[in-house]
Formats: C-alpha cells, structure tokens, sequence
C-alpha cells in the first residue's frame, strides 16, 4: 500500500525551532506534534528546541519529510 503524501508550504527562518516547526504541521494537517518524525538529508530532527538552522537546514525551499512515530 502507498503511502499517502501531503505536501506543506510553510515560512520558516534558521531560527524557527523544531517544536515551533511541528507546531505549524500541527495547524496546517492535524498531524499532532508529538506524533510527527521530522527528517531533513536523512537526519532526524529530533530536538525540539534547537533551531532548524542548527540542523542544517536552509530556510529557502528546504524539503523535510514528516513521518508518524
């Protein structure tokens, strides 16, 4: 079976954290926050108070993956 894909638009800066960005998830899909598995380049995004830019990740045109725990 297929995974179901659903894509996000979000703004976002380097300081934006990663609980703040499953946060918007949150808003925007109903997937809640402490359901979501965030990865960028293969990394988890697994701490909710560092900063996406401390993970690496590029606000401008960033893909990160979501998945359920």
């Amino acid at each position: 079976m297929a995974k179901k894909q659903r894509e996000l638009k979000l703004t976002l800066t380097a300081e934006t954290t990663v609980g703040s960005l499953k946060a918007q998830i949150e808003d925007q899909s109903s997937i809640k926050a402490d359901a979501q598995v965030l990865k960028f380049s293969g990394a988890v995004l697994a701490d909710d108070a560092k900063s996406i830019g401390a993970c690496g990740v590029s606000a401008d045109g960033a893909t990160i993956t979501v998945e359920l725990k």
